[in-house]
């Protein structure tokens, strides 16, 4: 059951469609969060600064379906396993955060009082 519990672990997305809050969670955490963090500007960011991130909507869902779809145990045949999260979910998850422009959004991140927060997004 250990074993078990240790592959599953790491799924966090399937066929069904997640609920919005535990979608924006995955995508704040774990795409534009490290995102933000490669640029060398985002340590030493200081009160009402601000940090630009585009990122695409194709480049979330496809990090997302990496990292935590079903598609990491079926390295043998890729392309037969259905692309989780679907591009219309992710879509949802960001327009629900801003006014959408065409295929890119950017956030601005600024630090606030010892930690990091999100400015703005455009």
């Amino acid at each position: 059951m250990k074993n078990l519990l240790a592959l599953y672990s790491v799924i966090k997305l399937y066929d069904a469609k997640p609920p919005l809050a535990y979608l924006l969670n995955l995508i704040w955490d774990h795409v534009l969060t490290p995102l933000a963090s490669e640029d060398p500007k985002f340590e030493r960011l200081r009160i009402n600064q601000k940090l630009e991130i585009t990122v695409a909507v194709e480049d979330i869902t496809k990090r997302l379906h990496e990292g935590f779809s079903f598609s990491r145990w079926h390295t043998q045949y890729p392309n037969r396993q259905p692309q989780v999260p679907h591009k219309e979910w992710v879509q949802e998850a960001c327009q629900f955060l801003v006014e959408v422009k065409p295929k890119f959004y950017s956030l601005f991140f600024r630090e606030l009082r010892g930690g990091i927060e999100l400015a703005s997004i455009y």
